[in-house]
């Protein structure tokens, strides 16, 4: 189960053995080094081929996402990955932590959601926090979804399918095809 963790501040790329390639990605903003690598672990059960990038803190995860691109075709018809600035990217996903160092998560989903690039991403927010002013704060600025912490697997497993079904490149695909 996903839970508080150490307080470590990961900000790793997590690589198959022939290093970069097109599997698709997720994007893990999470301070806790150990929630990171529960999540990765998580995310390997619901598709072996998904790789994860994790950024510890909001100014990382924008530098990130401002170096990258969609390669693919975003599903709002703005184009493709070649007609930008940036290194193409599967992302599939963001999962962010709402209680970050600095900015918290909520300000990282208003970023995304304004940005033309990454407008469409889907976006779950995780917290130890069940307060009714954080859930709301996410949701105004445009998270998918909120999961409390610790998160059971299959739940965690089951919303991020869902949010995906919404997105082009996982459209029919589902876990482990």
């Amino acid at each position: 189960m996903l839970g508080a963790g150490s307080g470590a501040r990961p900000n790793r790329e997590v690589q198959d053995r022939a290093g970069r390639d097109p599997s698709p990605l997720l994007l893990v903003v999470d301070d806790s080094l150990a929630d990171v690598a529960l999540l990765q672990d998580v995310l390997q059960e619901l598709d072996p081929q998904l790789r994860v990038v994790s950024r510890a803190d909001v100014p990382s995860a924008r530098e990130w996402l401002a170096a990258h691109v969609p390669a693919r075709p975003d599903p709002g018809g703005a184009g493709t990955a070649a007609e930008a600035d940036g290194e193409a990217v599967p992302l599939l996903a963001l999962l962010c932590d709402v209680r970050l160092p600095g900015p918290g998560g909520a300000s990282l989903v208003a970023w995304v959601r304004a940005s033309p690039v990454w407008c469409h991403l889907p976006v779950l927010m995780l917290s130890t926090s069940d307060h009714p002013r954080d859930r709301l704060a996410c949701q105004q600025a445009g998270a998918n979804d909120y999961l409390c912490k610790p998160t059971d697997p299959a739940a965690l497993s089951a919303r991020l399918e869902a949010a995906l079904r919404q997105h082009t490149d996982w459209a029919g695909r589902g876990p482990g095809r």
